[in-house]
């Protein structure tokens, strides 16, 4: 009788809860579904607190955005709806507990650190749809011992697996060609691995005593060799034509190595004192000096294009160094922790120099980019305290985040006309830095630009940097930037004939006229229409397209006294498409810098300086 009671009582409460839920509209997939943050299909943020969670598949998810789930500590297991295509940079990173991860046949990409240190992931099945695994994606996955992988894997990027500790034994996928540097450092596996079909030699076990390089590998992978200790020396065979980053870096191999006839050095030993290139190649590969602490001087080839990733990595008493006039590019890390050089110059050619380039060389004094290169990569100066000066030649138009945070002793920069972009903290913490004038070119500003400074900026009023100033309560002054515009004296030849165009000569650049250019062109093969829409402060150009004259156009002034020109705000398109042309108005007129026009027509410019003649050559291309 009483289990009948009971029995009745707790049907009647199952209906009596199924009438409120009724009435109240309770949905428990709806409450679920409310603890996740979505903006255009991308997931951004999880706000739940359950261990387990199934992320729901009528979401319009295609996407798990940057950090979605970082950090959280509840999490033990993760099911992936199919629809997701991407698994976004540290979307699942620091997830300490999480033991289960299921990964739908759907997704294509892993990025960077997307599972960094989830301690507690033991097995790994990626489906065969993915191609891209990024930078430290599993990397301090601790008790990580099994993974299965996609058969179509294309990409591996650095250091994907490092401190794998547990992962001894893995069957790669042969379609892997391209991989990043120390994919496995400090992991648990045993055996060599070369993948591309015997082409791509990945790793060497760092317990490894000697190894003979079978003659079907074409590519040594970054850090192949990393902390063989053991390995003292190396045959290389010739079948080898690349050699990626550091990857002997750790040996104790006693003599420098080449590949490509001896035209490509790929390794010096770390005692090396003083070395000298002789060959005539045109690059040097990734951390081939790297760890050479005692390295004093090193003569370069005047053939050098390149200098590649962590090249000069550690080369802690490396005082000085003459970079070739024939060098355009300054990679990654290239010169980190050379705390002791105190000057380089780099030459007008360099065209990038690359993140954390000059990260911590304590000792620079001062240093010019060049107007070739177009951006300064993100904490490329970082650290450089004695750093005392900085010109951007006019032509550079982008800072990357924190590139000069924590030069203590930066007390003048020059900002050209040039500049579009100031990153994230690029001059953090630079105590020295009083003053600074931004001009109204630079629109796109990050935040805390000069946290940790006391400086005052100087710039045009209504200029993005004025308002970005009251936004931080940085002081402000406003001062007139207009630049002095001499006539040009120059003679002007198109194709071997002489024409006359009103230009004016603005910080050693010839600026024209986009009309007259297009009038004096209208006739060629490099003709061009031009037209501007006041609404929208736009001028479009429209290659290809004979130019319809408008009236006035090669009208020239005779003015013979420099004139004031103020930094244009016309936005400018080319066949539909927005294009960076830096311009100067003078009496309501648009000036444009030749080349940059050149550039984008693709027509040859010349300069004769014995002569001081310009030359437009609608038969050649642009060249810079």
């Amino acid at each position: 009788m009483i289990a009948v009671k009971i029995n009745i009582r707790v049907t009647a409460l199952i209906i009596s809860l199924t009438i409120i839920f009724s009435i109240s509209g309770f949905d428990p997939a709806k409450a679920a579904s409310e603890d996740f943050v979505i903006e255009n299909g991308v997931l951004i943020e999880y706000k739940g607190s359950d261990s387990k969670v199934d992320i729901p598949d009528n979401l319009g998810i295609t996407e798990i955005g940057d950090g979605a789930f970082e950090g959280n500590k509840n999490l033990t297991e993760v099911t992936i709806p199919e629809g997701i295509k991407k698994i976004g940079n540290f979307a699942f990173s620091s997830c300490y507990r999480m033991t289960k991860i299921s990964i739908p046949s759907s997704v294509e990409s892993i990025q960077d650190y997307a599972f960094r240190s989830c301690f507690g992931l033991q097995s790994l099945s990626l489906t065969d749809s993915i191609k891209e695994i990024g930078e430290g994606a599993f990397s301090f996955c601790s008790d990580l011992s099994y993974v299965d992988y996609p058969i179509h894997l294309d990409y591996l990027g650095d250091e994907a697996f490092r401190y794998c500790e547990k992962l001894v034994k893995a069957e790669w996928p042969q379609s892997v060609d391209t991989i990043g540097t120390r994919v496995f450092l400090k992991s648990g596996m045993k055996n060599p691995i070369i993948l591309n079909n015997g082409k791509l030699l990945c790793y060497v076990p760092p317990q490894t005593e000697s190894y003979q390089i079978p003659n079907t590998v074409t590519e040594i992978a970054g850090g192949a060799f990393y902390d063989c200790s053991a390995i003292n020396s190396i045959s290389i065979p010739s079948s080898v034509t690349k050699v990626g980053c550091s990857a002997f870096t750790g040996t104790a191999i006693k003599d420098p190595i080449y590949i490509n006839n001896g035209m490509t050095l790929c390794y010096v030993p770390s005692t090396t004192e003083e070395y000298t290139i002789t060959n005539q190649g045109t690059e040097i590969a990734g951390g081939a000096f790297r760890g050479c602490e005692e390295l004093k001087s090193v003569t370069l080839p005047d053939s050098l294009t390149k200098i590649n990733d962590e090249t000069f990595y550690d080369c802690v008493s490396l005082i000085n160094i003459d970079l070739p006039e024939s060098l355009t590019s300054i990679g990654s890390n290239a010169f980190t922790y050379c705390r002791k050089l105190t000057n380089v110059t780099l030459p007008d050619r360099v065209t990038e120099i690359k993140d954390y380039a000059f990260y911590w060389c304590e000792s620079l004094g001062g240093v010019t980019i060049p107007g070739n290169v177009s951006s300064v990569g993100n904490s490329a100066f970082y650290e450089c305290s004695q750093l005392s000066m900085v010109i951007f030649e006019n032509g550079v138009k982008s800072i990357g985040a924190q590139a000069f945070s924590y030069c203590s002793h930066l007390s003048s920069v020059s900002i050209p006309d040039s500049m579009r972009e100031i990153g994230e903290g690029a001059f953090s913490a630079c105590d020295s830095l009083k003053t600074i004038t931004i001009p109204s070119s630079v629109t796109s500003l990050g935040n805390e630009i000069f946290f940790w400074t006391h400086v005052t900026v100087t710039g045009e009023a209504g200029s993005a940097i004025q308002t970005y100033c009251a936004k931080y309560y940085c002081p402000f002054i406003v001062t007139d930037l207009s630049r002095d515009a001499v006539p040009t004296g120059s003679a002007i030849l198109l194709n071997g004939g002489k024409v006359t165009l009103e230009a004016y000569n603005i910080q050693g650049n010839n600026y024209f006229k986009l009309r007259d250019l297009a009038m004096v062109l209208r006739e060629t093969g490099k003709a061009f229409q031009v037209e501007y829409d006041s609404s929208t402060n736009t001028i479009s150009i429209s290659g290809g397209k004979a130019y319809t004259p408008l009236g006035g156009e090669l009208t020239v002034s005779n003015r013979k006294t420099s004139e004031k020109a103020k930094l244009s705000t016309v936005k400018v398109t080319y066949n539909g498409g927005e294009v960076d042309l830096q311009a100067y108005n003078i009496y309501g007129f648009n000036y444009f810098k030749l080349r940059d026009v050149a550039a984008v027509i693709d027509v040859g410019v010349t300069w004769d300086g014995k002569t001081g003649t310009i030359g437009i050559d609608t038969s050649i291309g642009y060249s810079s």
